[in-house]
Formats: structure tokens, C-alpha cells, sequence
């Protein structure tokens, strides 16, 4: 780790987390803790810092590349549904001090991802991508919100089809799993709009596998 190089930063914090009573607190942030322990170790060959609680309700990790920040995204949006909500920056800049706690580090990519989150709160969003690029940022941006929208107004049945989809899961078999007629497993798919909703993430991950960075 090097302050003098260009990291990306996931920073995200909680929605309305204090408004839950202690039982809630604790089931939410149980939760969240166990869904970054997991994607700690399942990114650690990417991830520099975290992915830990950062300040009280936000959570942040540090990356050398930005390859797998959204599948990140996507694990704790999945682990927290019907338990919490959060909104995500996720930015591209340099650290001001080396250090393996991120409430400690400080410096310009925290600035920036600290400055997206005011804005994504004050325009009630939930992504924002500053990576140094305008038209990547927005794209990436307006992909992020919309595969968002699309999980928040799936029922419950619908985001476990679109879950198992996801997974590479055939409605044949998803069917067989969730003890449905395999009609119904596709009225889900389509009422939940699951094919756009994983075009969307196919679009975010080709864009960022495809990036380079000076």
C-alpha cells in the first residue's frame, strides 16, 4: 500500500439505521458483519483494507482495482434485504495515510466518496461511481441505480428467481428447488424483469473488467 497510488474505495452507509429498535440493530448489523466478513475473504486478493464498519453505520473496503466492488455491492444488498438499506460510492484517488484500519486513512478518494454520498442522500440515489472518467461514471452510475430500482420492486419470489438466474440456475431447476410449477418460476422472471436486471449487471461487469487505469 503506497499513498502516492491510486486506489478504488467502496464507502457506503446505512439508510435510516437508527430508527430500528435494539432487536432490529442487532439482527440488521449482525447481518452486515457477517456478509463483510465473507466477501473479505472471498475478495482478499483484491481488497487492501476492510471490508469492515467504518464510522457508526458506514462501512468501507479499499481495492487496487475495481474488478469485483460491485459483485461486492450486490453480496451485501442481497444479505441485507428485508433487514436494511444502504447507499454506495464507490470512488478512485489516493489515501492520506497507510494504514490496515480505513477510518484512518483519510485523503482525497475519501473526500470524494464522502461528497457522493451528501449528494446520492440529498437526491434520495443509491450509487455513484467517481473513477475519474465522466462518461464511465455516469453509466456506471445510471446502470448501478436502475439494476437497484429493478431488486427493490421484485416481491420476495421474484428476487429468489432472479437470485437462482443469477447463480446460472436453469427454470427447470429453480422450479424443482422452490417446489413451484416451472410456469409460475417464469411468470416470476418476467414480472420481476430478472433478464433486464442481469443484463445490467453483465453491462456493470464488462464495463469494469474492460477498464484501464494509468
Amino acid at each position: 500500500m503506497d499513498n502516492r497510488a491510486d486506489y478504488f474505495l467502496l464507502l457506503a452507509d446505512l439508510k435510516r439505521s437508527t430508527d430500528l429498535d435494539a432487536a432490529g440493530s442487532a439482527r440488521l448489523f449482525g447481518r452486515l458483519n457477517q456478509a463483510l466478513t465473507d466477501w473479505s475473504d472471498a475478495c482478499s486478493g483484491d481488497l487492501l483494507a476492510g471490508l469492515d464498519l467504518n464510522y457508526g453505520d458506514e462501512f468501507a473496503g479499499l481495492f487496487v482495482r475495481p474488478n469485483r466492488i460491485y459483485e461486492v455491492v450486490d453480496g451485501v444488498r442481497d444479505a441485507l434485504r428485508g433487514y436494511g438499506r444502504f447507499r454506495v460510492a464507490i470512488a478512485r484517488g489516493r489515501i492520506g495515510a497507510v494504514s490496515e484500519d480505513t477510518s484512518q486513512m483519510g485523503g482525497p478518494v475519501f473526500k470524494l466518496a464522502n461528497d457522493a454520498l451528501s449528494s446520492l442522500k440529498s437526491r434520495g440515489q443509491f450509487a455513484q461511481w467517481v473513477l475519474g472518467n465522466p462518461l464511465i461514471d455516469e453509466t456506471l452510475s445510471v446502470l448501478t441505480e436502475a439494476g437497484n430500482t429493478l431488486r427493490e420492486d421484485m416481491t420476495d419470489y421474484q428476487y429468489r428467481v432472479f437470485q437462482h438466474l443469477r447463480d446460472g440456475t436453469s427454470q427447470r431447476e429453480i422450479a424443482a428447488q422452490l417446489g413451484k410449477f416451472e410456469q409460475s418460476v417464469s411468470d416470476a422472471a418476467k414480472r420481476g424483469h430478472a433478464d433486464l436486471a442481469l443484463q445490467i449487471d453483465q453491462a456493470i461487469d464488462a464495463h469494469l473488467r474492460s477498464m484501464e487505469f494509468d
